[in-house]
């Protein structure tokens, strides 16, 4: 009994070391292994503990500061004159600064976060943007409540990768070939807010293919036509600039919802658009897959909010 307890237990430490080698084995990811470390979101601003205080008192004794945290956790690189903040809410006589005091570029270039050979994720980059000399000067009847806003314009750019079925034949189906004609793609999109949801070709006719992608908002915050500094007008709202490259020289792609060119604005509607294109392959001389590459451009606003609660000085 004892030889046969030792025998079990021998089986039962070969089975663990197994298993844990072949979870090992399983925990590594594929990060390495597609192009972009993806999200849904380009800059982020948040208000800093403190900055403003939860309550300040009126009377123009109590000077204080607000503080922003703005990161980019997209993958696109934003040059500082292309971030703009502007704090809304208050009136800033009345916090004894002027209307130009509440507008700020951040100091530096942020860069957005990307993913090395090895798939390491290094992150965007982090700055600060101050808003110092708030000061309530005025005398008030008793305690009042103020939201203070922030509003960050800036402009971004969504990637998005795939592959386009390039064949010799493009109306033989029962061609055994490295890939398909007629089926749905798997998109990559880097980090943004704005993306390619889905991707799907198809045969058109002799030496001809087409595709259809989705571009849709996956952010929380608002689009505008690129270089419009969100500006609100109707016309500039969820305007997206397309560019469509299939590499394939010779031979741009040909989209009727782009102007009959490979590149144009769009307007989504309900947070989505498709766009159906037309590919010339008649110089195709083998089967292949050929990358294609999707640029989306806008500008895009998000917003922060903090209560500051001003108290009547006795």
């Amino acid at each position: 009994m004892k030889r046969e307890g030792m025998m079990i237990f021998a089986v039962l430490a070969v089975l663990v070391l197994v298993s844990g080698c072949g979870s090992g084995n399983s925990s590594t990811t594929s990060s390495d292994k597609t192009p972009f470390v993806g999200g849904t979101e380009g800059l982020s601003i948040d208000f800093m503990d403190g900055a403003p205080p939860p309550e300040v008192y009126d009377g123009g004794n109590y000077p204080f500061e607000v503080a922003l945290r703005v990161q980019n956790k997209g993958e696109h690189d934003v040059p500082a004159n292309e971030v703009t903040v502007e704090l809304t809410g208050i009136d800033p006589a009345d916090f004894s600064v002027s209307p130009a005091d509440l507008v700020k570029h951040p100091d530096e270039d942020l860069l957005g976060t990307m993913k090395d050979s090895d798939g390491n994720i290094i992150d965007g980059t982090i700055t600060y943007i101050n808003f110092p000399n708030f000061n309530y000067a005025g005398q008030l009847s008793g305690n009042m409540i103020f939201t203070l806003r922030a509003d960050a314009c800036y402009t971004y750019e969504t990637v998005a990768n795939t592959k386009l079925c390039i064949i010799e034949d493009v109306l033989d189906f029962d061609a055994e070939t490295v890939c398909k004609v007629n089926e749905k793609k798997t998109v990559f999109n880097s980090g943004a807010p704005v993306q390619v949801t889905s991707f799907e070709q198809s045969p058109m006719g002799q030496n001809r293919i087409s595709f259809t992608f989705e571009v849709s908002h996956a952010g929380l915050g608002k689009i505008y036509g690129e270089g419009t500094n969100c500006d609100s007008t109707v016309t500039n709202e969820d305007k997206v600039y397309v560019e469509v490259d299939t590499g394939i020289e010779g031979h741009p792609a040909d989209c009727p919802g782009l102007g009959g060119g490979p590149s144009g604005t769009i307007t989504l509607y309900g947070g989505k658009r498709t766009i159906r294109c037309n590919q010339d392959v008649s110089g195709a001389t083998t089967n292949y897959e050929k990358v294609i590459t999707i640029r989306l451009r806008y500008d895009y606003e998000q917003t922060a909010s903090k209560t500051l609660l001003v108290k009547h000085a006795s």
